[in-house]
């Protein structure tokens, strides 16, 4: 069943890609701004837009947009994720995984470094130090799933 699901999963993408090339980089910009959103809240449309590198017209349209579908709250203070938007970041990671390949990415590591398991979160901590948790919740999962005494678990990525 879990292989069908993915190749249902591979076949959705596949079209969505064909029908609407843009959507990775739309799925990629809106997780980018919830995930800066939840690690820097309240933030301020203006540092949002500095530190994703963004101009402030861009982020106040997407700001606008997240905030009609409810995902954030512009309030005084600055902008602040909504538990629906905090609830979603989840779900948009792991389509940010399938969008950009990471399963056949974490098959390759494991292939040329002789791994029994390699895990890659999606997104660049350069931008967005919410990755930073991601790994950090990915390693924890790794941890309580599949280490026995003596396993070897390494990380990368920084900090």
């Amino acid at each position: 069943m879990a292989d069908s699901n993915s190749k249902i999963s591979k076949k959705l993408v596949d079209l969505q890609r064909l029908v609407i090339p843009e959507i990775s980089t739309l799925i990629e910009l809106r997780y980018n701004i919830l995930s800066t959103v939840k690690s820097e809240a309240p933030i301020g449309r203006r540092n949002l837009a500095y530190v994703l590198d963004m101009s402030e017209r861009q982020v106040r349209n997407e700001i606008d947009f997240l905030q009609e579908q409810k995902l954030v709250e512009v309030e005084r203070q600055g902008i602040i994720l909504t538990p629906l938007g905090n609830n979603i970041l989840d779900d948009l990671k792991q389509m940010l995984y399938t969008y950009n390949g990471l399963e056949q990415l974490e098959n390759q590591l494991v292939e040329a470094l002789h791994l029994k398991k390699a895990v890659v979160c999606p997104g660049d901590m350069k931008i967005n130090y919410q990755v930073l948790n991601f790994m950090g919740k990915a390693a924890a999962n790794v941890i309580l799933t599949v280490m026995k005494y003596q396993d070897v678990l390494a990380l990368t990525g920084g900090a």
